[in-house]
């Protein structure tokens, strides 16, 4: 028999269904005992990645022969479905006296989005909104609605009703893509439909009800649901805190970020589409920032979103700006959200933060992608709120249930003009 671990924290909470096998009396299959699993989850990430691995003598025959690849499968914590996806590989390892153990792995719903192409003579007109390009590329694969906002999607993978502290204003899917679109050679479905929504500045990803995708930005102006804690001022009794990577850089962090695009003239140096954008994680004192600006007086600088927090500054002894220039931005807007995204690279760099915690729930819900956390680490000097851009949950043989948590400060993951 394989070793199974049977005593680790929240015993129970993981399981993952499968709604269209049913068992005896019409009840759906269900596995809640593991040896180990994996399941991650990153925003910049099209599709998540689970593996789960079963004693086989948990397993019926009938069972096993009902799990096939492409089987549908819900992931679920605390009582909580996270994910709906897709059986990818079935793995069967071991020995008579160890006994054998059955690994399930497999992604979300978009998942095939992700693996395949997009119809290469496909047309998309200047007349048609960025919803109905999403609608026509994705309409394959089962999406039945769009969503421009993730609350509703945040709050049933975690259970909890938590508003929006602000309404947003406008209808970015319902803007027209501006000129004609084609897919490039060999171009992956979401790969062209990512490349769509980021030139208005707007990000991809799947609910957890396998059929709404959200086209939205990074949601940095909500209320804070969780708190992490690694402090000796209180004896560390509220301590949740298991491990920590903390990292601070100041590598790659420009002064300036200057771009051109290509419309208005086409080339680089002709070029009449041209933005500029400063560094909130450099110092620069007001001279020099002034030089800069009346040195391109035809350049627009554009301004952070309300919600980007402070940064702590890195003194800049000499210039260190970035000259960029993007052949797919063939308007001011598109150029726009270019320059956003391309100083999030930057800002994510400056602060990396990895926590791993035990169990999979914080506050009595599961730790979601796209919330708010509040953080106090002592030893890291680190205090504040941060965003949750990726999170693991994991559990090995013969250990408890962990998760580990990836965080940026609030702001630093722009892809275009808040809307």
């Amino acid at each position: 028999m394989a070793l199974f671990d049977n005593n680790p924290p929240e015993l129970g909470s993981v399981a993952i269904k499968f709604p269209n096998v049913f068992l005896q009396g019409g009840v759906p299959l269900e596995f809640q005992k593991f040896i180990a699993y994996e399941y991650n989850q990153d925003f910049l990430t099209p599709s998540d990645g689970w593996s789960f691995s079963i004693d086989v003598d948990e397993i019926s025959d009938i069972e096993r022969i009902a799990i096939t690849p492409r089987t549908r499968v819900e992931v679920w914590i605390n009582g909580q479905r996270q994910t709906v996806g897709y059986v990818d590989d079935i793995a069967v390892r071991g020995d008579r006296s160890s006994g054998f153990v059955m690994t399930i792995e497999g992604r979300d719903w978009l998942s095939p989005a992700v693996d395949c192409h997009v119809d290469p003579k496909s047309r998309f007109k200047p007349t048609m909104t960025i919803e109905q390009v999403v609608q026509e590329v994705f309409g394959p694969f089962g999406i039945t609605a769009l969503a421009d906002d993730n609350s509703a999607n945040r709050n049933a993978i975690t259970g909890a009703i938590y508003g929006t502290r602000t309404s947003k204003t406008g209808k970015p899917l319902k803007n027209v893509i501006a000129h004609e679109l084609k897919p490039y050679p060999n171009e992956g479905a979401f790969a062209f439909a990512s490349r769509v929504t980021q030139r208005a500045g707007l990000w991809i990803w799947p609910a957890a009800d396998g059929q709404t995708v959200v086209v939205g930005q990074p949601d940095f102006d909500q209320d804070i649901r969780y708190q992490l804690r690694q402090t000796a001022s209180d004896g560390g009794i509220h301590n949740n805190v298991e491990s920590t990577d903390v990292r601070v850089s100041a590598k790659g962090q420009p002064s300036v970020i200057i771009t051109t695009g290509f419309g208005g003239g086409g080339e680089y140096a002709k070029s009449t589409l041209k933005a500029g954008i400063f560094n909130p994680a450099v110092d620069i004192d007001n001279e020099a920032r002034s030089e800069i600006v009346d040195a391109y007086p035809e350049i627009k600088f554009l301004q952070l979103p309300a919600a980007t927090v402070a940064f702590p500054s890195y003194t800049e002894p000499g210039a260190r700006p970035l000259y960029l220039y993007d052949p797919e931005s063939h308007n001011q807007a598109e150029l726009e959200s270019y320059t956003y995204r391309q100083l999030s690279m930057c800002l994510r760099r400056s602060l990396a933060c990895h926590y791993t915690i035990q169990g999979h729930v914080l506050n009595n819900q599961p730790v979601a992608v796209d919330t708010i956390i509040d953080v106090d680490d002592e030893p890291s000097n680190l205090q504040g709120a941060l965003w949750v851009l990726g999170r693991r949950f994991s559990k090995a043989a013969r250990q408890g249930t962990k998760t580990k948590l990836e965080l940026i400060r609030p702001g630093s993951l722009i892809f275009g003009p808040t809307h």
